[in-house]
């Protein structure tokens, strides 16, 4: 499940950014022509070295990745595809609960157990009148 993001001409000076997920691509963003943007992302990158700024010099190609993380999360969402791997699971898991809440509920009501038992009985006292 490796992504790789890539650009293409769009148009008289502008440039068309994609993902490519699973053999499908999806449409990103399209900014302004950059001949730095051109020349790292033509041919594709892989997204552990589009989060990666170490090896980024250009100022407009560090502002293109910062972009790209925002819209690769939107993407995700808006699609249902699983881009960062770290999310992977979080996807399989779904709204799924993390801990067994039997155990919660037992322990809640073993507490009222014990608070019922700590009470005192209740007794009615009759005035006398």
């Amino acid at each position: 499940m490796k992504a790789v993001v890539y650009c293409k001409l769009a148009g008289k000076g502008t440039q068309a950014y994609y993902v490519k997920v699973n053999g499908k691509s999806y449409y990103l963003f399209k900014p302004r022509y950059r001949v730095s943007n051109r020349d790292i992302f033509k041919s594709g990158m892989r997204l552990d070295k589009v989060n990666d700024f170490s090896s980024t010099h250009s100022t407009s190609v560090k502002k293109t990745k910062e972009k790209l993380s925002a819209y690769l999360s939107f993407i995700e969402k808006e699609y249902g595809v699983v881009i960062y791997s770290n999310r992977a699971r979080k996807h399989e898991m779904g709204n799924r609960c993390r801990y067994n809440r039997s155990k919660v509920m037992n322990k809640r009501e073993i507490l009222e157990e014990e608070d019922e038992a700590d009470l005192p009985a209740d007794e009615t006292h009759e005035e006398d009148a």
